[in-house]
């Protein structure tokens, strides 16, 4: 008894030794309990490895879509799964276009996932089978054939052969010069400027600074003057323009490629006011330079060749009768009757008009 008595007082004294003393008069603060059910504290996470994608990785997956449904019941099946994989996915965008951005692709594989699943459905219900459908699936048949061809004639275009680069290039060697220009712009339009002026007065002003760029004055510090000095708000436009084509200039302004580096255009008026320009310097560019303008500018042309070698061996003719008639039968818009029309009936006549009875 007696040694049970000790043991207990030595547990109670480990026990003491082992709690912190609380401030008089206050409790200890229980423990706070744990919460049932509640989460361990989480580890630090690691994002998870991405593996490359290889030939075979799945771009697009249709969970409970069977490749080859045999009828509406097994069409969709939470055991099948139609897989697209990234070989598969890009032959067909390379197909349709070598460039397509990734944004593109995306569209596509939404098309595609969703025309997967339309088309199936139409399948098991026989749609393609129907004979009212037949000459619809044809004729789609052909617009998609037509336009793979307009696309092979058109890469078969864009191979020009080298004689016929040069040949456009000497035959239009104004198409291939570049300038370096300076251009004062003078506006009509002051909303806040201190004078409106009239067309005979922008034309004066024009004038006047036509005549000190003449004498040496620098067009952009005389454009920057001329907004200070009338109080236009808003910076002026820029007026070094480099790497300038003829073709970029409005039709009213390319006479200016005619200028010698220095010289100084008179003011050239326009809807929106006053140009004064000056050429600065003017280089033609090398063939090689110029080659993918040409191509561009004869591809177009070549193109149009290849079509009209083509459709030039057809002549459809059209019944007129018929398609006048607005396609509603032989006798609509014979004489005597009321010639078809779609939409809703006109409104009679008010004009001359009896009174109707009351």
């Amino acid at each position: 008894m007696l040694v049970r008595c000790l043991l207990a007082v030595f547990l109670c004294s480990l026990a003491w030794g082992q709690t912190p003393n609380p401030a008089s008069g206050q409790k200890p603060a229980p423990a706070p309990a744990a919460k049932p059910g509640a989460p361990a504290p989480a580890l630090e996470s690691f994002p998870p490895k991405v593996e490359p994608l290889t030939a075979s990785s799945p771009v697009i997956t249709i969970a409970g879509l069977c490749a080859k449904p045999s009828s509406a019941q097994t069409l969709s099946d939470p055991t099948c799964a139609t897989v697209i994989t990234k070989e598969q996915f890009d032959k067909l965008a390379d197909a349709i276009n070598p460039q397509m951005p990734i944004a593109s692709r995306r569209q596509l594989a939404n098309q595609w996932a969703q025309s997967m699943v339309l088309s199936s459905v139409a399948q098991t219900r026989g749609v393609d089978t129907n004979p009212v459908n037949a000459d619809v699936i044809q004729l789609e048949r052909m617009r998609v054939l037509s336009q793979l061809l307009l696309r092979d004639l058109q890469a078969e275009a864009a191979k020009v052969p080298q004689p016929e680069l040069e040949k456009y290039y000497n035959e239009h060697p104004d198409a291939f010069e570049e300038a370096t220009l300076k251009r004062l712009f003078i506006p009509k339009n002051r909303p806040e400027a201190k004078a409106q002026l009239d067309e005979a007065g922008l034309k004066a002003e024009a004038d006047k600074i036509r005549v000190r760029a003449a004498a040496g004055e620098d067009l952009e510090k005389l454009e920057k003057e001329l907004y200070q000095a009338d109080g236009i708000k808003g910076d002026p436009p820029p007026v070094n323009l480099n790497g300038v084509r003829r073709e970029a200039l409005p039709p009213s302004q390319a006479a200016v490629f005619n200028l010698k580096p220095g010289e100084i255009s008179q003011p050239m008026a326009e809807a929106s006011g006053y140009y004064i320009v000056q050429m600065v310097s003017k280089q033609s560019l090398p063939l090689d330079a110029a080659k993918s303008d040409i191509v561009r500018a004869l591809t177009q042309t070549r193109m149009q060749q290849l079509i009209q070698g083509i459709a030039g061996n057809f002549k459809p003719t059209f019944n007129e009768a018929y398609f006048n008639a607005g396609a509603f039968g032989a006798a609509a818009g014979q004489e005597g009757m009321p010639k078809p029309t779609l939409g809703p009936p006109a409104k009679p006549e008010t004009e001359g008009a009896k009174p109707q009875p009351k």
